[in-house]
C-alpha cells in the first residue's frame, strides 16, 4: 500500500468546557447539604421547608444537568494546536491524539468561524478540530483517507415515515376509524364486539409506533445516496438530484428534491440539544451537496464505444477490456486509451454504470497503485451492485482465465442488466 503524504495544519481543538461542567456538579453538593440541615432544623426554624425542598430538588436535578453537560459539551474551548497526519494518525502537538486504527468516520461541519472536522473513533468521544475554511478540512479528511472521494459516510436518521405526509394521514385515519368502532361498541351497547375494538385500536396504535421509531440510514458516496429503511433499500443518483437543503419545519432533516419533482425528507437524528440537531443535519447536508457539486463539475471525454460491452459475452468482454488496458488491441490506426483517460471514466460519477467498470476492469492490467486505487473507487460508491463490481474487479486476478474469474461474472451479469 501506498502511503499518502504527511499533512500538517495549524488548527483549534474544541476541549470540554470543564467550568461547565464544575458549576453543573456543584448541586451534588450543594444539595444533600441543604437537605440535611433542612431536616435536621424541621420544626425549629420557618425556613427548614424551604432548605429541604431546595435540597431534594438539586440533588435530583443535578445529576442530570451534569449528564448532559457531559454529552453535550456546551460552549467549547477552543486551543489552538499543530496538527500532523502521518502514517500513525493524528498527531496534536506531537503526541498521538487517535491512532489510524481507531479511526472510523470523518465529516465537515459548517461553522461561524470556519469549518469543523469531525473525526469519529471507533471507541470514545470525537475529536473535534476548527480549520480556517472548506478546503482544509477537506485536505485533512483526505489524508486520513475519510474524504468524499475516497469512501462513504453512513448517516443513522429518524423514521422515513416522520416524512411522508400520505403515512401520517393514513395512520391517522386508521386511528379514527378504530377509535369510532370503540366508540359505537360502547354507546350501542354491544359487549361482543368491545374486545375486538380495543385489539383493532391497539393494533393500530401498535403499528404506529413500530413505523414512526424504526430508524432509516443514508449511506452517502461519490455516485448518489442510498437509503435504508425496514428491508427496502432505495438509491438516488446524482443525475436524479436536484438540490439537498436544510429544513427544520416541523421535522429537522435534509430535503431532497428530485428530477421527477418529488421530494424525499431524510430526518435526521434527535441530540441533547437544538445545537446537535443542526449539526447533525448540516453533516448530512454537506456530504450530500459535495456528492452532487463534484458531480455536476464532472464534463470528460469519453471513451464509451470502444469499452461497450455491445453483443459480446461476458467472458469475451473481460478480455477485450483488458487488452485495452494492456495496449494489445493497439495498431497504427487505433491508439491506446490513456490511463488518465479510464481514470476519468471511473470517477465520473454521470458516466453510465457498465461503462466505469468496463474502465476498472481495462485499469486494474495496469499495475502499480491501480487495484489500491479502485478499492478506494468501491469503498466510496453507495450502490451496492456498483460496489460489488467495483470490489470484483480491485480484487479479480488478471493472469486467469476470464471464465475461472467467477466473482467478476457475477458482479458484471448483475449489473449490466440492473444499471445500464
Amino acid at each position: 500500500m501506498i502511503q499518502a503524504p504527511e499533512t500538517q495544519l495549524s488548527v483549534q481543538v474544541l476541549r470540554r468546557n470543564r467550568l461547565a461542567l464544575v458549576r453543573s456538579l456543584g448541586g451534588l453538593g450543594l444539595g444533600p447539604t441543604f437537605l440535611l440541615l433542612g431536616l435536621g432544623l424541621q420544626g425549629e426554624s420557618s425556613f427548614d421547608g424551604l432548605l429541604t425542598l431546595s435540597g431534594a430538588a438539586l440533588t435530583i436535578v443535578s445529576p442530570s444537568l451534569a449528564l448532559f453537560v457531559l454529552l453535550t459539551n456546551p460552549h467549547p474551548v477552543l486551543v489552538p494546536a499543530t496538527l500532523r497526519v502521518s502514517a500513525r494518525g493524528v498527531v496534536l502537538d506531537g503526541r498521538l491524539a487517535l491512532p489510524r486504527t481507531r479511526v472510523r468516520a470523518g465529516f465537515l461541519i459548517p461553522a461561524r468561524q470556519g469549518v469543523i472536522v469531525r473525526i469519529e473513533r471507533r471507541l470514545g468521544a470525537a475529536l473535534e478540530l476548527l480549520v480556517a475554511d472548506h478546503e482544509q478540512g477537506r485536505d485533512l479528511l483526505r489524508a486520513l483517507d475519510l474524504d468524499s472521494s475516497q469512501t462513504t459516510a453512513s448517516f443513522r436518521l429518524r423514521s422515513l415515515g416522520l416524512g411522508l405526509r400520505a403515512l401520517r394521514l393514513g395512520a391517522l385515519a386508521a386511528f379514527a376509524v378504530c377509535a369510532g368502532a370503540l366508540l359505537g361498541a360502547l354507546t350501542l351497547d354491544a359487549p361482543a364486539a368491545l374486545p375486538f375494538a380495543i385489539a383493532l385500536l391497539a393494533l393500530v396504535l401498535l403499528a404506529s409506533v413500530v413505523i414512526l421509531s424504526v430508524p432509516a440510514r443514508a449511506m452517502v458516496g461519490t455516485d448518489g445516496v442510498l437509503v435504508s429503511w425496514f428491508w427496502r433499500e432505495r438509491f438516488i443518483a446524482h443525475a436524479d438530484l436536484v438540490r439537498a437543503s436544510v429544513t427544520y419545519q416541523r421535522v429537522p432533516g435534509v430535503l431532497l428534491t428530485l428530477e421527477s419533482g418529488r421530494t424525499l425528507l431524510l430526518p435526521t437524528r434527535l441530540g441533547w440539544n437544538h445545537e446537535q440537531v443542526v449539526r447533525e443535519t448540516r453533516m448530512l447536508s454537506e456530504r450530500i451537496e459535495v456528492g452532487l457539486s463534484e458531480a455536476r463539475a464532472s464534463g470528460f471525454t469519453h471513451d464509451e464505444e470502444r469499452l461497450a460491452r455491445g453483443k459480446r459475452p461476458l467472458p469475451d468482454w473481460i478480455r477485450h477490456l483488458r487488452a485495452l488496458g494492456a495496449g494489445a488491441d493497439a495498431d497504427h490506426r487505433t491508439a491506446p486509451i490513456a490511463a488518465d483517460r479510464l481514470w476519468r471514466l471511473v470517477e465520473d460519477t454521470t458516466t453510465a454504470p457498465d461503462i466505469r467498470v468496463a474502465a476498472a476492469v481495462a485499469l486494474s492490467c495496469s499495475g502499480g497503485d491501480a487495484r489500491h486505487r479502485l478499492r478506494r473507487v468501491a469503498n466510496a460508491t453507495a450502490a451496492p451492485h456498483l460496489h460489488a463490481a467495483f470490489s470484483a474487479v480491485s480484487e479479480a486476478e488478471t493472469e486467469a482465465e476470464a471464465e475461472a474469474d467467477a466473482a467478476l461474472l457475477k458482479a458484471l451479469s448483475t449489473l449490466t442488466p440492473r444499471l445500464r
